[in-house]
């Protein structure tokens, strides 16, 4: 959301898609780019020109009737590196990669605030939809090993992933949107 000349909407799109009906469309997002990554914020640099350009996008694509919806997989799984001095909020480990364990008070403080940042600055957000098993790691069972984490691996699965996704919900009830939440497995 950096590049305005990569723009995945442009308004020729746009108005094609709503001429066939269509009236949202989803774009991948990643938090720690639109809102602050508190233990390391460089990660986040920039990320109010995001969320300027992401508002801008949702007004253009609300003029042709479409809402924008932003496509998670969080939280992000990180290098190891990252844990080295934050070993508190490193969960199941995959390669050099390591999930940031949404068991973790500060880790699900940083979802709610950074849904609550994303809808506050774009209140015309049509919402978010979230895969908690995709591709990536992000929750510690997101791939099944979440037995390997000292903290959910003593909790069911299902109870860990709903409740990742009661926090994307809580950051939206938090800055009092309106926007929406699709959950998939």
């Amino acid at each position: 959301m950096l590049e305005k000349h990569a723009d995945p909407y442009p308004d020729g799109l746009l108005a094609r898609l709503a001429q066939s009906g269509v009236n949202g469309v989803w774009l991948q997002a990643v938090l720690h780019k639109l809102a602050p990554f508190p233990w390391e914020p460089s990660r986040s640099e920039r990320y109010e020109e995001r969320l300027k350009n992401l508002r801008a996008l949702v007004a253009r694509a609300q003029k042709h009737g479409i809402k924008i919806f932003l496509y998670l997989n969080e939280p992000r799984a990180l290098p190891l590196r990252f844990f080295e001095n934050r070993p508190q909020l490193q969960g199941v480990v995959e390669g050099d990669h390591a999930a940031l364990c949404s068991s973790v008070p500060e880790v699900q403080s940083f979802i709610v605030n950074s849904i609550a940042t994303i809808c506050r600055a774009v209140p015309d957000l049509g919402g978010f939809f979230s895969i908690s098993g995709s591709e990536n790691l992000t929750n510690c069972w997101s791939h099944g090993g979440g037995a390997k984490c000292p903290r959910c691996g003593k909790r069911p699965p299902a109870e860990v992933v709903a409740e990742v996704n009661r926090l994307f919900v809580d950051g939206i009830k938090q800055a009092g949107a309106k926007a929406q939440f699709i959950a998939w497995d």
